[in-house]
């Protein structure tokens, strides 16, 4: 008999279709987060020691492709450990947070149609392969790309969180 932490892992998600919508959409509510706001005023950090609005955008479309990378990693091999990602020690974060915002959102929407269709593309049984994580220990395909939305959305959610805060200081 299977433990329910075994089960769940089998049965986590076992369908694209749950959460290749939210894939597809989930990054388009900045269209409506930072709509408004300058790239002076994305890039201002409002706590020298957090980041802006801008490196929380960077992060996330630059993390589009090493998420890309590890799903490509995951299918290929078997089992992998991968280390937990740090945005300081990216040289591609460091690269890309120089660049100015009319170039970073083609990127963004670039990598993120690559990594839907990388997504979309994948067989039902690939979803069941694992890769260990540092901190979340061995997850299956699935949970990899739960793990991503969630991580996005944690990021959309501290960016949404910046500008209301930005807004509000405007008033």
């Amino acid at each position: 008999m299977k433990s329910m932490k075994e089960a769940s892992a089998d049965n986590f998600i076992s369908d694209k279709e749950v959460f290749l919508p939210r894939l597809r959409s989930q990054h388009k509510s900045l269209d409506y987060i930072i709509y408004d706001i300058s790239e002076n005023e994305l890039r201002a950090r409002q706590n020298p020691y957090k980041w802006s609005i801008y490196e929380h955008l960077v992060h996330i479309a630059v993390y589009q492709e090493v998420f890309r990378e590890r799903v490509d990693i995951i299918l290929t091999e078997s089992t992998p450990v991968f280390a937990q990602y740090r945005a300081e020690k990216d040289e591609n974060f460091a690269r890309r947070v120089k660049t100015p915002f009319e170039i970073l959102l083609p990127y963004f929407n670039k990598s993120r149609e690559e990594l839907v269709n990388k997504i979309d593309s994948i067989y039902p049984e690939d979803l069941k392969r694992f890769a260990f994580h540092p901190v979340y220990g061995k997850m299956n395909m699935n949970g990899w790309i739960e793990f991503f939305l969630l991580h996005e959305a944690h990021h959309l959610n501290t960016i949404f969180k910046l500008t209301a805060r930005y807004r509000y200081s405007l008033q």
